[in-house]
């Protein structure tokens, strides 16, 4: 099966589509499809449910999906990680707004139908949706705030309305796929934490040996646990470098580079930007 990988914390786009050209696969990510026009079969989890219009699907993870498509398909696509989760997050506050969404999120979809229960849930949902697509597309000084407090609004109507259909159920992890997703979520979690992101807590943390967590990862990512420590750090620059007053020092210091210097040359190597000329 093929998985899929995603450097971003949020992307959104439309397809159109005649044929799904895609093999069955999972993802690194969360995905939210909505469906503006067409018709067809979406297959979740080894389970066949048809789509219409005005459907939506959420896929975590864990779930492996394709579609078979029998009429002229448009679908709009939010993929986003937990790092957008904890960019939603920060501060004490909204920490019992996230723990109701881990509730839903952190489970697979154990009955893939589509979210959406009455026509008036839809008509808000794809509102929502719209108005975040609109916003993502500017990405002017305060577009982020604005794209934040939209996701949030829309992952808390589905969450609110997968609640209600209780088409999520609590399963426990098993097998070599949830691992990779657990370790790749602590990373993004924890990159602001030096020590935890060291071979040797990380082996304590998911029962490997500091030496066979790396060839684990490597394996099962194409990348080594370095690559993908480095990426997820620029990854997180980017953001700050856009949406913080931080200065170029702090944001190095806060994603624990050795200095100034340090964190200049990854950037630049993986983005092809100087921070201050991405700024």
């Amino acid at each position: 099966m093929k998985r899929f990988f995603s450097k971003h914390s949020l992307n959104i786009f439309t397809l159109a589509l005649e044929k799904w050209h895609f093999p069955i696969h999972n993802h690194n990510f969360y995905e939210l499809i909505f469906v503006e026009e067409g018709s067809g079969t979406h297959i979740v989890n080894d389970i066949s449910v048809p789509y219409k219009k005005g459907d939506l699907f959420l896929l975590t993870p864990r779930d492996a999906h394709r579609f078979e498509i029998k009429e002229h398909t448009v679908f709009t696509f939010i993929k986003f990680t937990e790092q957008l989760l904890i960019e939603k997050t920060e501060g004490a506050a909204k920490g019992k707004w996230r723990k109701k969404i881990d509730a839903v999120l952190c489970n697979p979809n154990t009955s893939p139908e589509s979210v959406s229960i009455d026509d008036e849930q839809k008509r808000t949902l794809f509102l929502l949706k719209d108005l975040l697509q609109v916003e993502y597309e500017k990405k002017d000084h305060f577009s982020r705030h604005i794209v934040l407090d939209l996701f949030g609004a829309l992952i808390t109507s589905i969450s609110r309305s997968i609640s209600e259909k209780k088409t999520f159920l609590p399963q426990e992890p098993s097998g070599n796929g949830n691992t990779v997703n657990q370790i790749l979520a602590y990373v993004r979690q924890h990159i602001y934490d030096k020590e935890a992101l060291t071979l040797e807590h990380l082996g304590d943390k998911f029962q490997y040996s500091p030496y066979y967590i790396g060839i684990f990862i490597k394996k099962h990512t194409g990348l080594s646990l370095r690559q993908i420590i480095l990426e997820t750090k620029v990854k997180t620059a980017e953001r700050l470098l856009k949406g913080s007053e931080l200065s170029i020092k702090e944001i190095a210091a806060r994603l624990c580079f050795n200095d100034t210097s340090h964190f200049t040359k990854t950037f630049k190597k993986i983005k092809g930007l100087n921070p201050s000329d991405y700024r």
